[in-house]
């Protein structure tokens, strides 16, 4: 209500006679009105700053949802981008992730339940190593055990990944290929190879058309989430797709 008196006040006064009599010595007058009202009434300042916010954050959202609309192509029939839940499922969740981000690892906990839970949901993994050399390191080994030994052993390095919470070295991904029966040299050339390259670097381009600046980044259906979600919040949100 404060908010909206002292907008109905500023236009009565701009729109009164009075307005054209305005000159340099009278102006300050409303300045000083304005001034003095702030101070009264600190809270419409706020609510202003919080009103800026929310429409900057739902402007970027509506720019990532169209971005998300024209790389429709590249988000939901990469063949290379790793698939783990089922590959033929009828609703479908990208994800944009590193290993070594929390927020993820608290995302593929739900993501797990979720799985567990219904066997209808695909999700496609946009490996996005940008928390540094050791994010990279492990975004090459999965993409190299999901391009050696397919989608369900990429599934189990996935999940071990997180579950080591960025506590992995080149000792972890050794002792990883051993225990799985892995040929630790073939994963490493794999690692480095043209392929895995141009993956990763095809998503860090895809990122920067949509506009994302942090991990997780996921789509739900035809839903954009720039941030993390709960297993309540997928479930919902999957309904609704089904709905869709």
């Amino acid at each position: 209500m404060k908010t909206l008196f002292a907008a109905a006040a500023l236009a009565a006064l701009s729109a009164s006679p009075l307005a054209a009599q305005y000159n340099a010595a009278t102006m300050p007058l409303a300045g000083e009105f304005i001034r003095s009202y702030l101070l009264e009434n600190p809270e419409v300042v706020v609510e202003a700053l919080q009103a800026y916010e929310q429409n900057r954050k739902t402007d970027q959202l509506n720019e990532m949802t169209a971005a998300v609309g024209a790389a429709h192509a590249e988000l939901f029939n990469d063949p290379d981008s790793p698939v783990i839940g089922n590959a033929e499922g009828d609703v479908t969740v990208v994800e944009f992730a590193d290993y070594r981000c929390g927020h993820c690892r608290n995302t593929n906990a739900a993501l797990r339940s979720v799985l567990a839970a219904d066997p209808g949901v695909k999700v496609i993994i946009k490996e996005w190593p940008i928390l540094g050399a050791a994010s990279q390191t492990a975004a090459r080994y999965a993409l190299a055990v999901n391009a050696l030994h397919g989608a369900e052993a990429y599934h189990q390095v996935h999940d071990a990944l997180y579950d080591a919470a960025g506590q992995f070295d080149i000792a972890w991904f050794r002792d990883h290929a051993d225990g799985q029966g892995y040929d630790f040299d073939e994963l490493s050339l794999a690692m480095d190879s043209a392929e895995v390259t141009a993956e990763l670097a095809q998503t860090m381009r895809l990122a920067e058309r949509i506009g994302i600046t942090g991990t997780p980044f996921l789509v739900v259906g035809d839903e954009v989430v720039p941030g993390a979600l709960g297993a309540e919040d997928f479930t919902t949100l999957i309904a609704q797709a089904r709905q869709d």
